[in-house]
């Protein structure tokens, strides 16, 4: 974001994922039901949920629904370039403004395909929540059913003895990872996925992204990488319709046990993608490739992580002088002009 607060973003994550182990160690609870929404709550608390190891399910606050603004769609990626766009002086500030009432009309994590949203929908994918419920908006009514529902899901979870551990496998990440190559999601879930998957005894590697990214094409175009929202996704079928799709191609592992007390493919099989324009089948994919795409060169031996759904033809190729930093710090500090100052 240009300032230094952004460093305290992803520590955030292991508080949260302390605050909550805390708790549930603390007070002896039984079962567990984790309401989570936004950026750094939805990874921290999946990995409470994965130490802790009690019966355990996941509610998500939901999205919000996208703005308008003059006849078309907005969210929180119109408000990043209007407010650049105020600073150039190629927008006036009664616009910007204008915008800003519009972009976010109502409670719920941002519209689009942002780390809240993609997380929250991952979860989804890893079966820890249940099916079609992670792309339902805010306020929507089908929300108070969700709960209701996750509610007696989890005293079924509790009587039966089932736990996180059952069903964070190898192969329910692996299926986490392809819905997330197939939506273009954030390229923070790849941060998060690793983190979970640590605290569940899966070991992922830049590798594994890398391999299912190579074979999992994108099939959404979800903004801030195209035109539709979470509102748009839920209409067409959710996630068990990008599910069925994937497990239609052979692209997931069919055979995961999710909180339903059923596979991943029993919950899925039947689902129906309601706009292919939405949804599309893999034989018209947007891109053949996965959403996010792991790079290796002499920048980035070790590798390095790009949402390639997001990134335009004009960006691939780039002729120009290089600047040379001696270290992050410097960089950083050049960017911000080196006021690192709060407000």
């Amino acid at each position: 974001m240009g300032h230094i607060d952004m460093r305290y973003s992803l520590p955030s994550r292991d508080i949260i994922a302390d605050a909550v182990e805390i708790m549930l160690e603390a007070h002896r609870f039984d079962a567990a039901v984790f309401i989570t929404n936004c950026n750094k709550i939805v990874p921290g608390m999946l990995m409470a949920a994965a130490r802790v190891d009690i019966p355990s399910i996941f509610i998500n606050g939901a999205p919000s629904l996208a703005g308008t603004f003059k006849g078309r769609k907005i969210d929180l990626k119109d408000l990043f370039e209007v407010v650049e766009a105020a600073k150039r002086g190629t927008m006036s500030e009664e616009e910007l403004n204008e915008i800003g009432r519009c972009a976010m009309p109502t409670c719920g994590s941002c519209a689009g395909l942002f780390t809240a949203n993609t997380m929250n929908i991952l979860t989804e994918a890893l079966g820890l929540v249940l099916p079609g419920s992670s792309t339902i908006p805010a306020v929507d009514r089908r929300r108070i059913h969700v709960a209701r529902n996750a509610g007696r899901c989890v005293m079924k979870l509790l009587e039966k003895n089932v736990c996180p551990s059952d069903i964070l496998t190898e192969d329910a990440f692996e299926n986490a990872i392809a819905v997330d190559m197939a939506l273009g999601g954030s390229t923070n879930t790849i941060l998060h996925l690793i983190a979970i998957a640590k605290c569940a005894g899966v070991e992922l590697s830049l590798q594994t992204f890398d391999e299912i990214s190579r074979k999992v094409p994108t099939i959404t175009a979800l903004s801030p990488s195209g035109p539709y929202h979470l509102e748009d996704l839920d209409r067409a079928g959710g996630v068990p319709a990008v599910l069925k799709v994937l497990g239609d191609a052979g692209l997931i592992k069919k055979n995961c046990l999710t909180v339903t007390g059923k596979t991943v493919w029993e919950n899925v099989k039947d689902a129906r993608v309601g706009n292919t324009d939405i949804i599309r089948p893999v034989s018209n994919s947007v891109r053949r490739e996965g959403g996010i795409a792991i790079l290796y060169g002499t920048l980035a031996p070790e590798g390095a992580v790009v949402k390639q759904s997001a990134v335009s033809k004009s960006m691939l190729k780039f002729k120009g002088v290089a600047r040379v930093f001696n270290s992050e710090e410097e960089a950083f500090n050049v960017v911000v002009d080196g006021d690192n100052k709060r407000g």
